[in-house]
Formats: C-alpha cells, sequence, structure tokens
C-alpha cells in the first residue's frame, strides 16, 4: 500500500501476497504448542503447501499480464482474494483477507517506522 501510495505516479505498484501455510524446514524451530496454536495437527496437516505451492503467487504477481497496472490488492493462490466481511471471531475464509491488512493508515506507519529503523548513523 504504502509503496504503491508513493510511487504509482512512477509507474511502481505493489501488492500484498500471501502464500498460505506452506510447509518448510522454518517449522522445525517452533514447538508443538506453537503448530497446533495454528491449527496444525502436525506438519503433515491437509491444506498446507508445498514450497513450490507456496511461491506460485509471488511468480504469478511478478509475470502475469492481468496484473499490469494494478496495485494494492491482495493476492492468495494466484488470484484476487476478497475482504472479510464477517464478525469478530468468525473463521477467516479461504481466499479472504482482513481488511486492515490493505489499511492505508498502518502501511503509512510502517513505512515511517522503516524509514526510522533504516536510517543510518550521521
Amino acid at each position: 500500500m504504502a509503496l504503491s501510495a508513493r510511487f504509482a505516479r512512477d509507474g511502481i505498484l505493489s501488492n500484498a501476497v500471501s502464500p498460505g501455510a506452506v510447509r518448510t524446514g522454518l517449522q522445525r524451530h517452533m514447538t508443538q504448542e506453537q503448530i497446533e496454536a495454528r491449527g496444525w495437527n502436525d506438519l503433515a496437516t491437509p491444506g498446507m503447501s508445498t514450497p513450490q505451492q507456496g511461491a506460485a503467487t509471488f511468480v504469478w504477481a511478478a509475470v502475469a499480464p492481468e496484473l499490469e497496472g494494478v496495485g494494492e490488492r491482495y493476492l492468495e493462490n494466484c488470484t484476487f482474494a476478497e475482504p472479510f466481511e464477517g464478525g469478530a471471531g468468525d473463521e477467516l475464509p479461504y481466499g479472504h483477507y482482513l481488511p486492515r491488512a490493505l489499511d492505508p493508515g498502518t502501511a503509512d506507519r510502517l513505512w515511517k517506522l522503516s524509514e526510522r529503523m533504516l536510517r543510518l548513523p550521521a
């Protein structure tokens, strides 16, 4: 969001991309409690993607002609995800995102925080 807001006039756009739950070696650093807290019974839980499947949306976002000139969208599973309008406590359905994920105010605050954190000492 913040990148597009700042550089769209220069033809630079960005989108949010979700890989979903991907089975990688990173899970070895998680405790069983952390794994279960995410709703996974174990690392062989159905619905977890392979690394190749997890990367597919990132590749699609980079090269898909239908995304030419498109920014500030949430992408998942090689398509556009939709905002979730459900109530608090409702489970987030597949193919949806919480609207706060594309909130311009939050994006601007994160951009400014990143700039402060990356500033090199004089």
